[in-house]
């Protein structure tokens, strides 16, 4: 089972790329990301406790998170990210893929490698959570840092 979300951010590719990759402004809308580096190879943890979400995030968002292990696959700026995760489930990819659009950008997610029943339940999870956090938060950041 995969999942695919997608997002029209009213801004320039670079302000999107700049919120995928910057570990500042991913605190802000994903959670920390201790080491995190958008460069192949780089190894990180999220889920780690002190999340540098905004006072307003998305309600929901303040709960704990399990830690999960990452490594960045792929980063070509501006226009695509891939990293792998990992808690106690098996690994699944994450790939971010930025597109111009008259509007500004779409960001594309692709959540991959859920497998069997819980996979299928994992990804509605997910699902939704992406939704949150793409929709919400990082479409409130990307578009602040906009306008800064």
């Amino acid at each position: 089972m995969d999942l695919h979300v997608e997002q029209l951010c009213p801004v320039d590719r670079s302000v999107v790329w700049w919120a995928l990759t910057d570990p500042e402004a991913l605190g802000c809308w994903y959670g920390e990301l201790d080491g995190f580096r958008a460069e192949p190879g780089c190894t990180f943890v999220v889920g780690q406790p002190g999340s540098q979400r905004r006072p307003d995030a998305s309600p929901g968002a303040d709960a704990p998170q399990p830690v999960q292990r990452g490594e960045v696959l792929l980063a070509d700026a501006p226009e695509r990210l891939t990293w792998r995760l990992q808690r106690e489930r098996p690994l699944t990819t994450v790939c971010w893929r930025l597109f111009d659009h008259p509007q500004g950008t779409v960001l594309r997610l692709d959540h991959t490698g859920f497998s069997g029943r819980a996979g299928v339940v994992e990804a509605a999870l997910e699902r939704v959570r992406w939704q949150r956090r793409l929709r919400g938060d990082l479409a409130h950041l990307v578009v602040e840092q906009s306008a800064a």
